[in-house]
């Protein structure tokens, strides 16, 4: 039987279900043959195929790794706009001769590189010091973690649409970003529910 453990309370749950059904079956086996010694027909022996020595860090450095990146890309998208609201220059801004979308890949641009740069560290890192293997195509990685860097530059460029301050900036797109992102990123939860 194998169970996807994605879930892993329905994992834990159809486990449970697969002991107790394996109990039962050993049981009846070992009623019937009272007077003889046989090995019961079914036995239960859990495998984990993803990180089979169950290490933590395996499970905890991808969570940094999407962890760090959103935090920097949002914080730093939210706050680079609303730093030209505060300082007055935003008129100044508006009447040159520069288009809204340069003006906009001129602020996400560096951050987006900033953020992609840290987030490959942070794998190298994780690779050297934790020995987290590396399975599959740089190619594709590199590409979801640029899908995932723009759709949080995105949110920051709408909390700096919002917000007057840099204050009120930093502080919506710490909630916004930190708090979904510090739950769904594995850091709350045991190993033993992964």
């Amino acid at each position: 039987m194998i169970v996807d453990g994605d879930n892993a309370n329905t994992a834990t749950t159809v486990m449970g279900y697969a002991q107790s059904i394996v109990a039962e079956v050993a049981a009846d086996t070992s009623a019937l043959t009272a007077e003889i010694t046989i090995a019961p027909p079914l036995r239960l022996e859990p495998r984990v195929w993803y990180n089979p020595q169950l290490r933590s860090t395996l499970f905890l450095v991808p969570g940094l790794i999407a962890y760090i990146a959103m935090i920097t890309a949002v914080i730093s998208t939210a706050l680079s706009i609303v730093r030209e609201k505060e300082r007055g220059t935003m008129e100044q801004v508006r009447m040159s001769p520069i288009s809204p979308a340069a003006y906009i890949a001129g602020k996400t641009i560096p951050y987006l590189a900033l953020s992609f740069v840290s987030a490959l560290l942070i794998i190298l890192a994780a690779m050297l010091l934790f020995e987290l293997p590396m399975r599959g195509s740089w190619l594709h990685l590199c590409g979801a973690i640029a899908l995932f860097l723009i759709g949080a530059q995105a949110q920051g460029l709408v909390i700096s649409s919002i917000a007057p301050t840099q204050q009120v900036a930093f502080q919506v797109a710490l909630l916004s970003s930190f708090l979904p992102t510090f739950i769904l990123s594995g850091f709350i939860f045991p190993i033993s529910s992964s």
